[in-house]
């Protein structure tokens, strides 16, 4: 282009300002005031010393705003109305497909929501801990998000079910598990969990068992004692007397040997 040139371009008929540069071997004019969605038609002249060149004609379309669109989500399908012109519309899954000429009114991308999950929970550890498992939803899921008892636990897909500690036998927390897949699922399953109960069982026999032990300990080391000492304090006594005479107290060598056997008893 020479820069001692001017341009003249119209716009649906309309004639905007000459446009000239001498800096520049690009010229760029930005018009404003347009509408979404439509289509101009737009021509463009060359002009030097009072000569018009034969005006360069053409058209293009404004973008559309398809962002601002009420869309409609839900976890089969998209939905929207799109305001505005256009002569086809297509939707593709993924990547696009471009023809010789594109008029590049709209590009949005949304992720439809994933899956709902339906789980359940399962007694473990003799209730201080929880086994959660959910079926394999249909549909792409990145994630599942498990909360009980007011903590958040996160499963990678492809797995399907979690081991969470730290619980109480015999006792009900509520459970939610929602599928994510860059957005959440529409609702999440909430459900209750009741620990086994086998642990408060064996935790409050093992209670029993610490208290009373001791006082059965007890009881049969006194009953030991008591009945060792009473076989201890029956001994038999044996005795040898000697024969008086006439009650006398000189003592006669001939003497006959008496033994006595009996028994002492102390009462």
């Amino acid at each position: 282009m020479n820069k001692a040139w001017q341009y003249e371009l119209q716009i649906n008929g309309g004639v905007s300002d000459s446009v000239s540069d001498v800096s520049s071997d690009t010229i760029r004019k930005v018009v404003t005031s347009l509408q979404p969605g439509s289509q101009y038609d737009f021509s463009l002249t060359t002009v030097f010393a009072g000569l018009r060149s034969t005006p360069y004609t053409n058209f293009t379309v404004t973008a559309i705003d398809c962002a601002s669109a009420d869309w409609k989500v839900t976890n089969s399908s998209i939905k929207a109305k799109i305001e505005g012109l256009f002569s086809t519309a297509t939707a593709r899954n993924g990547s696009n497909v471009h023809s010789s000429r594109v008029f590049l009114q709209c590009e949005h991308k949304l992720t439809i929501l994933p899956p709902n999950l339906n789980a359940h929970c399962e007694y473990w550890a003799a209730g201080y801990s929880v086994l959660i498992k959910w079926t394999v939803p249909e549909g792409e899921w990145t994630n599942a998000e498990v909360n009980v008892a007011g903590k958040t636990h996160t499963v990678a897909s492809p797995e399907t079910e979690i081991i969470i500690d730290g619980f109480q036998p015999a006792k009900k927390y509520k459970v939610s598990v929602t599928s994510l897949s860059g957005v959440r699922s529409s609702e999440p399953h909430v459900f209750y969990c009741q620990t086994d109960p086998r642990g408060s069982f064996v935790l409050r026999l093992f209670r029993h068992l610490v208290v009373f032990s001791p006082y059965c300990f007890s009881t049969g080391l006194l009953l030991s004692i008591y009945w060792s000492r009473k076989m201890t304090n029956n001994p038999a006594v044996s005795m040898e007397m000697t024969k008086c005479d006439g009650g006398g107290d000189e003592l006669y060598e001939d003497y006959d040997n008496v033994t006595v056997l009996g028994t002492e008893h102390d009462f």
